[in-house]
């Protein structure tokens, strides 16, 4: 799976909602992938129930947060 990056910078508020939208497309046509395309999402929501979301403040003005699944 890519290593996906976005920003976003905004005035916080404590009741603020975030929300992150992940989309991937896979190129069906690739003989060399080594799962048939159709496997993926099934693949990929098994790992959803194991996801480690993870925040880090590096500075007063900065959070990370990284969600790997």
């Amino acid at each position: 799976m890519p290593t996906l990056s976005n920003n976003a910078s905004w005035d916080f508020a404590p009741n603020d909602h975030v929300t992150a939208t992940i989309v991937a497309t896979f190129d069906q046509q690739d003989t060399q992938d080594s799962a048939p395309v159709a496997s993926a999402l099934a693949a990929i929501q098994s790992r959803i129930s194991g996801t480690n979301i993870t925040a880090a403040q590096s500075d007063p003005a900065t959070i990370t947060i990284s969600i790997t699944i």
